[in-house]
């Protein structure tokens, strides 16, 4: 797309703003971009009652959502798109400054609005009656839409979501959830959840697309821990889903948001509730105990229970550039980017491979990726034992029990080839 073109989406989604406030109708919403529609589009998702309404498709009400649409510059024949699940507070800078690093190593970017068309203008951080599912719908019907757009390629469609629509990016991975909406083979290729909901209270099943999942994580959050997600991660990694988790140490909740440190005594999460909904036995479990919930009603009284309010939030610029340089490179290696050149050592591909060649001595698999006294490195608890690398050239196993000291055990560059070999 040239300036002139982003200019006009620009005054298009201006224009539309005026006659949406003015009260004067917009054209029925879409149900296929076969015209290769861009900037802002209008189109139909359902808000259910909650999960088990939802993955049993019982009858929900339509609700029309605003997205926007933005391909990239300079990029010719069908692209790669990322469709952006928005955190409780909306479409905000720190989604659409997300929407712009994608647009510039040439992925197009779909934004729908979870929350305004639904009677919320100011997100749902404080709390409200929505139930989180209506995201999770909301995604799954952009993702069908978005595949029928000329322009894009349907199998190289991604989800990102921060906090809030971090959720989405975990339930969408799920088969009972995708085919709750999409009816044929269609799915996300890749789910990138930034600081995400959904790890402690979450909903799950044995059954995964086997797309693969990038999970970063701030090492010092207080709204979403990185410990329930780091525990999550496990699960869905046993369930073949390649799963790379990283936690950036000391760095806060919504560390890519402007602004500065904030407390919000009024912001609400159940992070440190212990439900979980699986989707392929229709139980709610309160699984620290293993008590089976019977019912909306148990469950809506064990979360309020559970409940907690008070989170706080900080800005970290040398973490939101980190997590860019990683978005990008898990990007470029899932997507097959030949615009972006890749870091020369993958840490993570190796620890992934290694992992799944040596089970016996790095247990459980899918640690999450640490950084501490010049190592970047992973800690197996169950087997007492580290990976790490530190910058110079060569990939380290320690082993307290066995080893006085980090041993190398061979350079990365030789472990990269043999992980991608093992398509890693």
């Amino acid at each position: 797309m040239t300036a002139i073109a982003h200019r006009i989406i620009a005054a298009s989604a201006l224009l539309y703003a005026a006659l949406a406030a003015a009260g004067i109708a917009q054209a029925a919403p879409v149900t296929d971009l076969s015209q290769g529609q861009t900037g802002v589009i209008e189109f139909d998702s359902i808000t259910p009652t909650n999960i088990y309404t939802f993955v049993t498709k019982q009858a929900s009400p339509t609700v029309t959502l605003t997205a926007t649409l933005t391909l990239p510059d300079g990029v010719s024949g069908k692209v790669p798109a990322m469709i952006l699940a928005h955190h409780c507070g909306g479409i905000t800078t720190s989604v659409t400054n997300l929407a712009t690093m994608l647009n510039g190593i040439g992925i197009a970017t779909f934004i729908p609005d979870s929350f305004k068309p639904r009677g919320y203008p100011s997100g749902v951080c404080t709390g409200s009656t929505l139930n989180n599912t209506a995201a999770i719908a909301d995604n799954l019907y952009a993702l069908k839409l978005l595949a029928t757009h000329p322009n894009i390629d349907a199998n190289r469609i991604g989800i990102i979501g921060q906090s809030y629509g971090g959720g989405a990016v975990y339930t969408t991975a799920f088969e009972e959830a995708r085919k709750a909406v999409i009816d044929g083979s269609l799915k996300f290729a890749a789910h990138i959840g930034m600081y995400p909901t959904g790890c402690s209270s979450r909903y799950l099943s044995d059954n995964m697309t086997g797309a693969p999942m990038l999970l970063l994580l701030g090492g010092a959050d207080t709204w979403t821990p990185a410990g329930p997600c780091m525990d999550f991660s496990l699960f869905i990694r046993a369930r073949g889903t390649p799963t790379t988790t990283i936690v950036y140490p000391g760095a806060l909740h919504a560390w890519d948001t402007p602004g500065q440190y904030t407390y919000n005594a009024n912001w609400s999460h159940i992070e440190n509730c212990y439900y979980q909904f699986r989707m392929d036995t229709s139980q709610n479990i309160q699984y620290d105990t293993g008590e089976v919930l019977a019912g909306s009603t148990a469950v809506n009284n064990y979360l309020s229970r559970c409940k907690q309010y008070g989170a706080s939030q900080g800005p970290d610029a040398a973490t939101k550039a980190t997590s860019y340089a990683d978005i990008t490179a898990f990007l470029a290696r899932v997507f097959k980017l030949s615009n972006v050149a890749l870091p020369a050592s993958q840490p993570d591909r190796i620890f992934n491979y290694l992992e799944a060649a040596y089970p016996s001595h790095l247990a459980p698999a899918g640690a999450a990726s640490q950084t501490a006294s010049g190592y970047y490195f992973r800690h197996y608890p169950t087997t007492n034992s580290y990976i790490a690398t530190k910058g110079d050239g060569q990939v380290y196993y320690y082993a307290p029990s066995s080893t006085a000291s980090p041993l190398p055990i061979g350079g990365e560059a030789s472990w990269l080839n043999t992980a991608g070999q093992h398509d890693f």
